[in-house]
């Protein structure tokens, strides 16, 4: 099943989803890691909203009455805290502590007129680099990189106000990135090599922080020479407007040992209704990514296509329910997916794994010669449906007679007229196996595909209403479009990754 939206999610966290569509999401976030993942996330961000809503608010003048009380003692040097621990072997070459006496070696290797900025001294911020201006200190605490994936965490020293304003937004429950706000500024990222040659990427991406610290991270499209800079410049942080510019050289000689490429020819899933074909598996000390094709049967597809004529509008959907885990037991997260599709069989997948949690340096969860498994539960598969209803509805509860097809049945419907509203309930039954979920409308309508979820037994319950009905009969026609399918194989299927 395709996944839902945010929006979608973040009404049935909040519990305002009609009870049909919740049962959706529960079967839905049941097989789906990443829908899951969101669900977290909001969790995370409610915790957080509600401690800032209780916490405290002191009288303006508070300071006035205690401070003054005290006896003055000298200032400090402001010290900072960070979290996070410094660069791997997969990282630049800074990240092994030795700090600025590096950085003549790294001028010499970039030139002389390289824009490499200074390191930042040890015992004065733990951070690689660090740029202020305007009161706003922008530190780059750690560089992961690997051949497949660069990745640069960040951390922000912002001013009060800004504290404040992004306070404020969160407290409005608006979704916020402190580099990428409303009307944002897109930061520019350019690799390079050492020459100053661009080095194409893929892909490009901003993780939200959680408060001012963040991640971002770019995939290298080509295979990558050995020694790289990424330039970064930023000039608008929480609409903040600024100039916040780095040139970071990365040294990927140790990472490129530590990434493995296998190309895998794997198949597996249910014979004469669909297939998985494992393609390729990489294995960085930054990220693990698998490839695969997922495909229908021809017989299968024939019978899908069948459905198809007059739906063209409708597309066939179909997604394996898998997971990755260490020999161990540990099941990988996911953290990305890329989709794409051939005439509506063949679908290539290319899902990243997670080795921590978001923003978190890998640290034991990446241990070295760990082995990986790939185990396939079953497959998610949406496919149009053709099947047509037309019903004579009255107020009252009644029994419906005769109202089925091949695989499907209507049992019965409840009306009720209130001020010109006609609420109804169609109840029916589905004798497809493995169906969870009902798209349909009815014709002529201006809305959106309904969707309803089937029980374990079938059954189902369509309610819609009708504006301006009388007390007279009315005739109804309801169109099922399509369906959701769970078919989970009686045993996993197994594969070794590495």
């Amino acid at each position: 099943m395709k996944c839902f939206n945010f929006e979608t999610l973040t009404a049935y966290f909040d519990g305002i989803l009609e009870e049909t569509e919740s049962k959706m999401v529960e079967k839905h976030v049941e097989f789906c890691p990443m829908c899951r993942e969101v669900l977290e996330a909001l969790k995370k961000e409610e915790a957080f909203l509600i401690e800032a809503i209780h916490a405290p608010r002191l009288p303006h003048d508070f300071d006035q009455h205690v401070l003054k009380d005290l006896t003055p003692y000298p200032s400090q040097k402001k010290k900072h805290s960070w979290k996070y621990q410094f660069l791997t072997a997969c990282s630049i070459v800074l990240a092994f502590g030795l700090g600025a006496s590096m950085y003549p070696e790294l001028e010499n290797l970039f030139g002389e007129g390289s824009t490499v900025a200074e390191p930042v001294k040890q015992e004065e911020v733990n951070a690689l680099y660090s740029v202020e201006h305007n009161g706003v200190t922008f530190n780059i605490t750690e560089v992961s990189a690997s051949p497949v994936k660069i990745e640069i965490f960040y951390e922000i020293e912002p001013t009060e106000e800004m504290r404040e304003r992004f306070r404020d937004n969160l407290l409005d429950n608006e979704m916020n990135n402190v580099l990428m706000s409303k009307d944002y500024e897109f930061p520019s990222i350019f690799l390079k090599t050492v020459n100053g040659e661009e080095v194409p990427f893929k892909n490009l991406d901003f993780t939200k922080p959680d408060t001012w610290n963040g991640s971002i991270i770019l995939y290298p499209q080509d295979e990558t020479p050995n020694h790289l800079a990424v330039d970064i410049e930023i000039n608008e942080i929480m609409d903040e407007k600024g100039d916040w510019s780095f040139s970071i050289p990365i040294d990927m000689t140790e990472s490129k040992k530590e990434t493995t490429m296998l190309k895998l020819d794997d198949t597996l899933g249910i014979e004469g209704l669909y297939k998985l074909q494992l393609l390729e598996w990489i294995n960085a000390p930054n990220a693990k990514i698998l490839t695969f094709e997922s495909t229908f049967s021809d017989e299968e597809m024939a019978r899908v296509q069948s459905h198809m004529k007059g739906r063209e509008e409708l597309h066939v959907w179909l997604e394996p329910i898998y997971n990755v885990k260490t020999e161990a037991g540990r099941e990988l997260t996911y953290s990305g997916a890329s989709v794409s599709s051939t005439n509506g069989n063949h679908f290539l997948m290319e899902t990243e794994f997670r080795l921590t949690e978001r923003g978190e340096r890998p640290a034991e969860n990446n241990k070295k010669g760990e082995k990986h498994i790939f185990e396939l539960n079953g497959f998610s598969v949406k496919e149009p449906m053709v099947a047509q209803f037309n019903l004579d509805i009255e107020q009252g509860t009644h029994i419906l007679d005769d109202m089925a097809t091949d695989e499907w049945i209507l049992t019965g419907y409840t009306a009720k007229l209130i001020n010109g509203v006609l609420k109804v309930k169609v109840t029916g039954k589905s004798g497809i196996e493995h169906v969870t979920t009902l798209g349909w409308k009815r014709p002529g309508q201006d809305t959106d595909t309904n969707f309803t979820s089937i029980n374990d037994e079938g059954g189902f319950e369509l309610e819609f209403e009708m504006t301006g009905a009388t007390d007279s009969v009315q005739t109804v026609t309801i169109d099922f479009l399509s369906i959701d399918k769970t078919v989970l194989l009686p045993e996993p299927m197994k594969v070794p990754l590495d």
